[in-house]
């Protein structure tokens, strides 16, 4: 059965005309799919993303026979960062990873408000399996296993790893932490790869311990999250990042968690330059900001330190508004972030 074998096969279950439509998937290689009627094989124009279309007086117990030959191939990661998603025809593949040795996670969600997220320590981002290879020649290491249901192994390919990878369907995995996305990096790269990776997630760790909230504009529940009002107000995707503006005012509330004097971190695109707003913590003027026109196409960030004084109760939630100047925009807003004050971080 379909996808452990390439093949499925319709049965009519009574006598009828009409047309049937088969669909000729984009991941089927041209001419390779086959489609036979009782045992004949049938000749069709379609192509992939097409439908072929089969009209005729059907009869009880005709077979239709439809076989979609299947590879494997690799999916890059919209960014286009060296990361991969392997798959043979649609079907997703994923290996089974235990980075931490003997730990006990309870795999099963329950009905609390955030139950659905998967609990246990972050694993640090080199300990996830990666490929040790010039581009995507590992691709050619990925092999069938001798089983009846599908499954694959990395093989000869050099990772990370200390043993080859078995690689199965990802529907089919449960009660596991697991990866669907693989590294890939040129051998004289690998260790400078790691590096990297190590002091980013340092860094963002430290930042981290530092964060006493954190709103991502643009997405849906982080502004639920944090009662999200606006007027006139627009999101987007720039590349794989959300963003948020307004051609009047938009506004969340944040939570200093008692800190005093807080900062507030704002993260904007470099080609925004020259637009003018306001920002206002509880109705009182914060700062007035012109974007700069030095960034060129990069993000990047300004931090706002926000007076003791402004916040009537630092244990209570405030509100932080964006209030575009005549004739401009507030925003784009890429990161709504609060800092812990300097002295206590």
């Amino acid at each position: 059965m379909f996808p452990d074998t390439n093949t499925s096969e319709i049965t009519v279950d009574k006598d009828a005309q009409f047309t049937l439509n088969v669909r000729y998937p984009q991941w089927v290689q041209h001419n390779d799919l086959m489609l036979s009627i009782n045992g004949q094989a049938q000749k069709f124009n379609a192509v992939a993303g097409q439908y072929i279309n089969i009209k005729r007086q059907w009869h009880k117990g005709d077979k239709i026979s439809i076989t979609l030959p299947m590879t494997v191939t690799l999916e890059q990661i919209p960014d286009k960062s060296s990361y991969y998603s392997v798959l043979y025809g649609p079907i997703v593949l994923a290996a089974k990873t235990q980075p931490i040795a003997n730990e006990s996670l309870n795999f099963i969600g329950d009905s609390s408000r955030m139950g659905h997220i998967a609990k246990g320590p972050m694993c640090e981002p080199d300990q996830a399996p990666s490929f040790i290879s010039d581009g995507t020649a590992f691709l050619q290491q990925i092999t069938r296993l001798p089983f009846s249901e599908l499954k694959f192994s990395t093989g000869k390919a050099r990772m990370n790893q200390a043993k080859p990878l078995e690689l199965i369907p990802f529907f089919r995995l449960h009660d596991s932490r697991y990866t669907v996305y693989f590294g890939q990096s040129a051998p004289n790269e690998w260790q400078q790869r790691q590096q990297s990776l190590s002091q980013k997630s340092q860094l963002e760790a430290k930042l981290a311990a530092q964060t006493l909230d954190l709103v991502l504009p643009g997405e849906q529940q982080p502004e639920a999250d944090h009662f999200f009002k606006a007027s006139k107000s627009e999101a987007g995707l720039n590349g794989t990042r959300h963003w948020r503006h307004a051609h009047d005012w938009f506004s969340y509330q944040l939570n200093a968690k008692g800190e005093s004097a807080p900062i507030l971190r704002l993260t904007y695109f470099g080609l925004d330059a020259g637009r003018e707003f306001e920002i206002h913590i509880n109705g009182k003027l914060l700062a007035t900001v012109t974007l700069s026109a030095e960034k060129g196409a990069d993000f990047y960030s300004q931090d706002y330190p926000i007076a003791a004084e402004m916040l009537v109760d630092p244990t209570q939630p405030f509100t932080v508004k964006f209030v575009a100047k005549a004739d401009s925009i507030a925003g784009g807003l890429y990161e709504v972030r609060l800092l812990k004050s300097t002295k206590n971080q």
